[in-house]
């Protein structure tokens, strides 16, 4: 498969404690979430975005705090666009009303990419039937396609036992309702595993 390798970056404050956005850009495909952004955060994140994954309020440029900026989604521009297909409208022509006209748009499903995933690599962990996260997902996603995958800027264990996770690029704080105990440990097992790596 030609460009095999994938960068998938979280939104957690650890992005912040390294210069990897050099690293980052020799990916062939860079994967960000929601409205993480890039201006200003450059040395850490790096400069190049291929696919951006979005959750259901995101995909309609609608707010999830009133401080977030409803002009960040317009202005996206080239990127491979990911839905959950079992939590959005699939329905392409909505989404070409709100994001560019160079943007494509790609259907998963959360629940079936997980599920996949811990039946080809990790059967020891039982599939709890519970929406994962956009970052598993996506893992799980990329894992299932062939891709080598890396990950950065992940919160695993700074993650657990909150229900208010921090993003590195805002003042607010975002609630939870996911099993991060659950899903760092897939996630943990996947990187001892030598399935993906942490960068």
């Amino acid at each position: 498969m030609k460009n095999n390798n994938v960068c998938i970056i979280g939104n957690g404050p650890s992005i912040l404690e390294g210069s990897k956005g050099k690293l980052i850009d020799d990916f062939d495909t860079i994967v960000r979430f929601n409205r993480s952004p890039i201006k200003g955060y450059e040395e850490h994140v790096g400069t190049k975005t291929t696919h951006r994954f979005v959750n259901r309020i995101v995909s309609k440029n609608a707010k999830e705090d009133n401080a977030e900026d409803s002009k960040f989604i317009p202005s996206i521009r080239n990127q491979i666009i990911i839905l959950d297909k079992d939590n959005n409208i699939t329905d392409v022509n909505f989404y070409q009303k709100i994001f560019h006209n160079t943007c494509e748009y790609k259907f998963i499903s959360r629940k079936t990419e997980l599920k996949k995933l811990l039946k080809d690599n990790l059967p020891d962990i039982e599939f709890i039937n519970r929406n994962p996260t956009g970052g598993l997902s996506i893992i799980s996603y990329f894992i299932n396609q062939g891709y080598d995958v890396s990950i950065c800027g992940f919160g695993l264990e700074d993650n657990l036992n909150r229900k208010i996770i921090p993003h590195f690029y805002e003042e607010k704080r975002v609630g939870t309702s996911h099993n991060y105990g659950y899903e760092v440990k897939i996630i943990n097992k996947l990187i001892n595993k030598k399935i993906i790596k942490k960068i």
